[in-house]
């Protein structure tokens, strides 16, 4: 759904897209069914003039525009944490009030703007597709009949992929680098200082973390030497696997030397590996359990799909497909139809009533100010960081497969982390040798192409190196070159989106001032017990 098309074909010229989320929708994107469907019938919370609201509605209309509770009253009786208790039944006092007041205008809206309320009608109608589409999913979930044990081990065995896994370890290590070394002495050297290390860690003079932070060379050494989650299918190189598998749960190895250094390592937990057999899913009732709703989820899908197959122009399947197709066989959902009606009404009734009255929140240029003076921490303008990366493709004749391109990276990686500190041009030369494809961004930007790189990068400093990242068509590093806090923007660059905003505000303000007043006037009041 494009809001701000839309936005535009309500004749709401005055108003930003980021008002018509807020202000109409709730502040979310839209549309979604409801996880939730209330079960005390037609219990009646709230009352106005001649009409009322049951607390099935006011769970509707929550799930419907999106408050944080899907059953305010449920949460607001049942709730062990009595703020929150109370914050719910806040949003049961706000929803009578903006049912009541969106109720009463929609109607005046509906008989001078006919042509609104089709066009509120045709927003809201993907509330109502995205119901019916769900109830029809449960429905055919709940038609699944129970396997049998036969097809449980069936289905089991044939998505062993989801359920198995391999053994895994949760590591931590502390690296010394030889490269650059030239004698037996100096490596020498290292492994004693890593075994002086070790000798403080066990005897608890230090914390594997705190050694890793002081001693380690590795850009894991800010987080305490942590590796996460690793696996034998890993692409690490094999040598440190090997490594890593032939320790035990909490032993801190000795110095080991490899391809690259030393390395002590931590095993912080073992994850045994788990095969599905036949003797291991019927000893593991969750396990079968998980199978089932697999199985279901399947065929769900499958449902689905043959829906897809009646129509012959696209084999896409909308939640309005789905939708369309459910009620061929089922009558309209209460529900659903309820659903769409409180969103088309208000729509309706925020859209006429603002767009009706825009000399009321007009914004004025001291409006704008005190918005820019309000929120000027949050107004910033370009990117963090400055960086450079080395990558390697594969597919090539000097690189034909990923893990020969990986192995000639990690070998430059050692070249630029161990030798000292080198200019660009350098840097090219020695990578042109190497088969190493350098570019640097000497703009400040946000990030990276690799989200991973970006996560490792917040957290090192200047001229440090991030661990190598599987990429498209290669492999890569980072080094990071710079970094700055964004710089605020001026209020002549933002005046225009601050105007904006005040303008947003002060219609929200109009809003809510007019929807009390109403509920004054016209008596909204909860006749349920509130809490304390």
């Amino acid at each position: 759904m494009n809001y701000r098309v839309v936005a535009k074909e309500m004749g709401m010229k005055r108003m930003d897209v980021v008002a018509f989320v807020f202000l109409f929708v709730g502040g979310t994107c839209l549309p979604a069914a409801a996880a939730v469907t209330p079960q005390r019938g037609d219990e009646i919370v709230a009352l106005w003039d001649h009409s009322s609201l049951t607390a099935t509605e006011i769970a509707w209309y929550s799930q419907v525009v999106r408050y944080p509770y899907a059953d305010p009253v449920a949460t607001m009786r049942t709730s062990s944490d009595a703020a929150e208790r109370k914050d719910a039944a806040s949003f049961v006092e706000q929803i009578a009030k903006e049912r009541a007041w969106e109720a009463f205008v929609a109607a005046e809206a509906r008989q001078s703007s006919p042509s609104l309320e089709a066009l509120a009608a045709r927003f809201s109608h993907g509330v109502f597709n995205s119901c019916v589409a769900e109830k029809w999913r449960r429905h055919i979930a709940e038609s699944f009949t129970t396997p049998t044990t036969e097809e449980i081990l069936s289905s089991a065995f044939r998505m062993k992929d989801r359920f198995e896994r391999p053994e895994l370890r949760e590591v931590q290590y502390i690296f010394r680098s030889t490269t650059g070394t030239t004698t037996q002495q100096e490596r020498d050297r290292i492994r004693r200082e890593l075994e002086e290390v070790r000798q403080e860690i066990i005897t608890g003079k230090l914390s594997f973390a705190e050694a890793a932070r002081l001693h380690s060379e590795a850009p894991s050494s800010a987080q305490g030497g942590k590796l996460g989650i690793v696996s034998k299918q890993d692409r690490y190189n094999k040598k440190f696997l090997d490594f890593i598998f032939s320790l035990k749960e909490d032993e801190i190895s000795t110095p080991t030397l490899l391809h690259n250094g030393y390395y002590m390592a931590l095993v912080k937990h073992v994850y045994p590996a788990f095969s599905i057999t036949t003797e291991s899913l019927m000893a593991n009732p969750q396990l079968q359990s998980d199978v089932i709703a697999a199985m279901r989820s399947e065929y769900v899908a499958k449902k689905i799909a043959e829906l897809g197959a009646r129509n012959k122009e696209t084999t896409a399947i909308s939640e309005a497909d789905i939708a369309k197709a459910a009620l061929e066989t089922m009558t309209t959902p209460t529900e659903c139809a309820e659903k769409e009606r409180f969103l088309r009404e208000r729509i309706l009734a925020r859209t006429w009533f603002l767009d009706s009255q825009p000399h009321r929140y007009a914004a004025t240029e001291f409006d704008a100010r005190d918005y820019y003076t309000t929120y000027s921490n949050a107004m910033r303008e370009g990117g963090t960081l400055k960086y450079t990366r080395f990558f390697v493709p594969y597919g090539t004749s000097r690189y034909p497969t990923r893990g020969k391109a990986k192995e000639a990276l990690e070998h430059f990686r050692e070249l630029v982390a161990t030798s000292a500190p080198r200019n660009l041009a350098e840097l090219k030369k020695l990578a042109e040798r190497e088969g190493v494809e350098i570019s640097q961004v000497q703009d400040w930007v946000l990030a990276t192409e690799e989200e991973k790189a970006d996560d490792e990068l917040i957290k090192l400093h200047p001229g440090d190196l991030t661990k190598i990242y599987l990429v498209d068509k290669g492999v890569a590093f980072y080094r990071l070159d710079d970094r700055r806090e964004r710089p605020k923007v001026t209020f002549e660059a933002a005046r225009d989106f601050c105007m904006e905003q005040a303008r947003n505000r002060k219609a929200w303000e109009f809003l809510q001032q007019s929807i009390n007043e109403f509920a004054e006037k016209h008596h909204v009041r909860i006749v349920i017990p509130l809490p304390n």
